[in-house]
């Protein structure tokens, strides 16, 4: 357990997001573990972590600089944290950082660099820019369900900004598919054409990954047209399932019946 361990217990402040109605992605996509996964979400919440932290305050340094010191504060270095000028130091500190999340020294250069990496890559400058952190409702005209996104940016179309560890394009991704990016690309895209903020023939989503590791690389990619369907077939899916649950109270965890359990391709061939 590291020294911020206590702190990254602690939840996210509440924000206008949070409190304005309708299902948003995150909650959505549990639906792909199972209708128990999203109802324990609800009931418990997600909890936090570490990284979670990190992105989110790579996010706001890089789209809302001008708020990140009133939102975060950032943690001097300690040393080893024994001693008791250490301790006095770091009580002192986080009784200052008292309504602020607390970014550890380590992940302050982490977020200057990859928000130095942002400002110097031409194409994701280009993309980030348009209306940051910006809060957006809809109804889905198939289910009535009201639906929510704060997307990162939306200019042109709509940009997701993503934090990464990963060191290559095929891991990215490849992480990206199985994290459903895909899914939330066409949430998003539609859901800014429902609500009037992108023209209906606007250009597909993009993403900007920057890595959180040297050297700090930023790859930008634009969402193909299958890619989109996929994503698409994925929300609409997902919706459909989430409306039967609510209309049956009914909220199965991912094998309520007897499964087959089949070996993967490559487990067999290996065999």
């Amino acid at each position: 357990m590291s020294e911020w361990d206590e702190v990254f217990e602690e939840p996210p402040r509440v924000d206008r997001y949070l409190e304005t109605p309708g299902l948003n992605w995150s909650t959505l996509k549990l639906m792909d573990q199972s209708p128990l996964a999203l109802q324990d979400a609800l009931a418990h919440g997600r909890g936090d972590t570490e990284w979670m932290l990190l992105g989110r305050a790579i996010h706001c340094y890089a789209l809302e600089r001008s708020e990140f010191h009133d939102r975060y504060a950032v943690a001097p270095h300690f040393g080893d944290g024994r001693t008791k000028a250490a301790k006095k130091a770091k009580t002192a500190f986080l009784n200052d950082a008292s309504g602020r999340e607390v970014v550890s020294h380590q992940h302050w250069i982490t977020v200057q660099a990859c928000g130095e990496a942002l400002a110097k890559h031409k194409v994701a400058r280009k993309l980030l820019e348009g209306k940051r952190e910006h809060i957006a409702t809809w109804t889905h005209s198939g289910t009535g369900i009201a639906c929510k996104g704060r997307m990162d940016v939306v200019g042109e179309r709509v940009v997701d900004l993503k934090s990464t560890g990963l060191q290559s394009e095929r891991l990215i991704f490849s992480d990206a598919a199985s994290r459903l990016y895909y899914g939330q690309g066409a949430w998003y895209h539609d859901g800014a054409t429902t609500a009037g903020l992108i023209r209906p023939n606007a250009p597909l989503p993009a993403n900007v990954w920057v890595q959180t590791c040297r050297p700090y690389d930023v790859l930008c990619a634009e969402m193909e047209e299958e890619t989109y369907l996929a994503g698409l077939r994925l929300y609409e899916r997902l919706l459909a399932e989430y409306q039967g649950c609510m209309a049956t109270d009914w909220w199965p965890g991912m094998a309520p019946e007897l499964k087959s359990w089949r070996l993967p391709v490559w487990a067999r061939e290996t065999s």
